[in-house]
């Protein structure tokens, strides 16, 4: 297969990557690990010293702990994350078994978009509350990188490997 072929799975895969897996895992990291007494296997030196394997009784393993947002902005973000990662698995659902074509591309595009628009949207709940609780530097970087985000800035032209000679006028004797 040549590159260009492969370059739209790879991007399905990276933005998949991005949209799903990072927020997963930064709200797998916030969820408190089970706490419970754990009791050595076995009484000899090694658990005096600490170096025992312990079992944890299932009866002192609470159950599974999930995050539940306490401040109205945490709501508003984790209701956008659930809408946005509904919308993510439905197209994910959508490019499965589709051939490279202009039907995947344009599902691409449109998760691309979905991630574009998740972002924004975050940043406008997020410059919301940062201005409501008075936080003005926090509200104006959080609006500054929406503004960077809908009108990015065009690259600066990359200089030639040759430069153009000008016309000099001690040439021109």
């Amino acid at each position: 297969m040549s590159r260009h072929v492969l370059l739209p799975r790879v991007v399905t895969v990276l933005a998949f990557v991005t949209l799903v897996g990072l927020p997963l895992a930064a709200r797998a990291a916030e969820v408190a690990p089970p706490s419970g007494a754990a009791k050595p296997v076995n009484g000899g030196p090694a658990a005096q010293s600490g170096n025992a394997r312990t079992a944890t009784p299932a009866a002192a393993v609470p159950a599974a702990k999930t995050y539940v947002p306490r401040t109205p902005e945490e709501r508003a973000l984790a209701d956008l994350d659930t809408e946005t990662h509904q919308a993510v698995d439905a197209l994910v659902v959508a490019m499965n078994g589709l051939q490279d074509g202009p039907d995947l591309r344009a599902l691409q595009m449109k998760l691309v978009q979905t991630k574009v628009d998740f972002e924004v949207k975050s940043l406008r709940i997020k410059a919301q509350y940062a201005r409501a609780r008075g936080d003005i530097v926090s509200a104006g970087t959080a609006e500054d990188r929406i503004d960077a985000i809908l009108h990015p800035k065009p690259a600066a032209p990359v200089a030639s490997q040759r430069p153009v000679p000008s016309p000099d006028k001690s040439d021109a004797r």
